[in-house]
């Protein structure tokens, strides 16, 4: 029989989980050791609380693979929230097993105290629409260190936390931070092999993991609401971690979960914060650098920005006259490793170019009627598209940017590479 065996231990600010899990289940995991900081104190948060972020992270795989999962004390309202996700993923995920019992030693009824509302807040696009549609309600920001900016990027991270911390100093709002190993811990790839998935972390666990990780903070902080934005909307048709049905129906101790934004596409979000530029300078898409202005997270946010006549570097990315021929031609050498989720994000795009196009920053008017009519609907990326693309940034950039593993990379698979 699988099982996984989740114990804690809390020290203060930081809870350390020791998985045990059964021999068939060692590939799933890149540790046994899950670590969750946060900046208060919460060793007076209850046993049925402190063990969520632990259960949220195992529960999907637990599903899977059919493993039971065995834990001392749990919340009930969140056991209950896990019975309606299970029955959502259950339609998203026939090839799971969905034989899981959750073997628990006490059960607690919890109930929050107090009436404040968190927002899950990174400085993208999505949560800055989130805050502008909420401001007045949001009192608290939560920002998680080891989701989308991994725990060893340290320099990236400081730079975030500064610009966050800046932010809610300057709209009088909390700021929280958490920092978790939860992601790093799981192998993505090959439970997205085994079971289909086109990438386990997006898919599958996004709203569950993140949301869990929240729980201890809530009791301390007494929050009552957490406000989770949207990736996509009702048109993206696939299954996807963070979705009303996913989001809406977490709770632990009385606390409500709001999936916010679902009604609205990216670049309506868009629309929304150019009638608030203030916020603009605090705009961050990117997890390779500060806005590097070269990944496919950043170029998405640089057409869209300019589509809607703002200018990218008020949101710090690097942009010049060259930016969009460079843009053009990745896409005309398919060298972006686009998906189905990634093509969703360009069509909105595309569909928001108006018939006429003037006036368009960085001489993009012949990009935006170029790419009106360019066919997304059969964009297939080449063989070594990473390649190709870096080819394409050496000569954007300058062959001196360039890199000696890029280097190495383009003269073994790029046929085409300009240094050649």
């Amino acid at each position: 029989m699988r099982n996984i065996s989740i114990s804690d231990k809390v020290s203060e600010n930081k809870i350390t989980f020791r998985l045990e899990v059964s021999d068939s289940l060692k590939k799933y995991f890149l540790s046994k050791e899950l670590t969750v900081e946060y900046d208060v104190n919460i060793e007076e948060v209850n046993e049925g609380i402190v063990v969520i972020p632990a259960l949220s992270t195992v529960i999907p795989i637990a599903w899977a693979t059919g493993a039971d999962v065995t834990i001392k004390y749990a919340d009930s309202d969140y056991l209950k929230s896990l019975d309606v996700v299970k029955s959502v993923f259950r339609k998203w995920f026939s090839q799971f097993s969905f034989s899981t019992k959750i073997n628990v030693e006490k059960f607690i009824t919890n109930k929050i105290h107090g009436d404040k509302c968190a927002l899950l807040f990174s400085g993208g696009v999505d949560s800055l629409a989130s805050y502008v549609r909420n401001k007045g309600k949001v009192t608290d920001l939560i920002s998680i260190w080891g989701l989308d900016i991994p725990t060893y990027k340290v320099r990236l991270w400081n730079m975030v936390r500064g610009n966050l911390a800046d932010f809610a100093k300057n709209e009088n709002v909390n700021v929280h931070f958490i920092k978790t190993n939860a992601r790093e811990i799981i192998d993505d790839k090959v439970l997205s092999r085994d079971y289909r998935v086109n990438g386990w972390w997006g898919r599958v666990g996004h709203g569950l993991i993140t949301l869990g990780l929240c729980a201890p903070l809530t009791i301390k902080r007494e929050i009552g609401q957490i406000i989770i934005s949207s990736t996509h909307t009702k048109d993206f048709n696939e299954p996807w971690g963070s979705d009303p049905l996913i989001d809406n129906n977490i709770s632990w101790a009385g606390v409500k979960i709001l999936h916010d934004g679902y009604e609205l596409s990216r670049q309506e979000k868009i629309k929304i914060l150019r009638k608030h530029p203030r916020y603009l300078p605090y705009l961050r898409s990117c997890i390779i650098e500060y806005n590097c202005g070269h990944c496919i997270k950043c170029l998405k946010t640089i057409v869209g920005l300019v589509l809607e006549d703002i200018d990218p570097k008020i949101c710090n990315f690097p942009v010049n006259a060259k930016t969009f021929s460079f843009i053009r031609e990745l896409f005309m050498k398919r060298a972006l490793e686009l998906d189905s989720e990634w093509l969703f994000f360009w069509r909105d795009i595309q569909k928001n170019i108006p018939g006429k196009i003037d006036g368009k920053l960085y001489g993009s008017e012949g990009f935006f009627r170029w790419f009106k009519q360019f066919d997304l609907q059969n964009y297939k990326p080449r063989k070594h598209a990473r390649a190709i693309k870096l080819c394409c940034l050496a000569k954007y950039r300058g062959v001196k940017w360039i890199t000696y593993y890029a280097l190495k990379e383009l003269l073994t698979k790029c046929k085409a590479c300009i240094l050649r």
